[in-house]
């Protein structure tokens, strides 16, 4: 099949000795889903030292999670629209596991209900541990990217216990021992490792 070229600029380009097309169409998408990505999902971001998105957490409102899914459809279509015959195998291969990294997302979402049926979902991205443990910055930069990311657990919390299903009694126990272990974690553990941080406002932020 023909390739879906963007401009005739870009077609003239290919014939004279250029990059594809198609080549071109896989590079802007990787780009953009990559981007596009760490958005929606900025705990990842951050996990890949990205830390520009420190202290954020996943919008997990109804709407976040409508708009993560037709984006996630849209990266899906163009990932499709690529015609492969114009990579080369190891594009090919990005474009594979790029389709089958969006389809895996949609299934957890729109099949397997993950935010419906799995309360454990969204810890990954309240979980603020690595800013904690992991000594990527100073100590005062990592506080403060720790408080705000603390700031916003409560409203993520409040969109998961909105999105779930009710549950078995079994799982509100463990729910609710999730609930207090993390409570607890975040009484001692950061107190602990920023303690010999001057900036006393910052310190009454972690206690209240």
């Amino acid at each position: 099949g023909m390739a879906t070229w963007k401009s005739f600029e870009e077609m003239e380009a290919w014939k004279g000795g250029g990059t594809p097309p198609a080549t071109m169409d896989l590079d802007r998408l990787i780009a953009d889903f990559t981007s596009g990505y760490y958005q929606f999902n900025p705990n990842a971001a951050v996990d890949n030292g990205l830390h520009e998105y420190d202290g954020r957490v996943p919008d997990y409102s109804s709407a976040g999670i409508r708009r993560y899914v037709s984006w996630l459809e849209r990266m899906r279509k163009r990932a499709q629209a690529i015609d492969p015959g114009y990579l080369d195998n190891r594009q090919v291969l990005y474009q594979l596991q790029l389709e089958t990294g969006i389809d895996s997302e949609l299934f957890a979402i729109n099949d397997m209900k993950v935010m419906e049926n799995n309360a454990w979902y969204g810890y990954s991205g309240i979980d603020p541990n690595l800013y904690i443990s992991r000594k990527y910055a100073p100590a005062a930069v990592r506080m403060q990217a720790y408080i705000g990311h603390v700031q916003a657990i409560p409203g993520a919390v409040r969109y998961i216990k909105q999105n779930l299903k009710p549950m078995p009694a079994t799982y509100k126990h463990v729910w609710k021992g999730f609930a207090s272990g993390l409570a607890e974690y975040l009484a001692t553990a950061p107190l602990q490792t920023f303690a010999q941080v001057n900036d006393p406002a910052g310190q009454k932020k972690m206690q209240t």
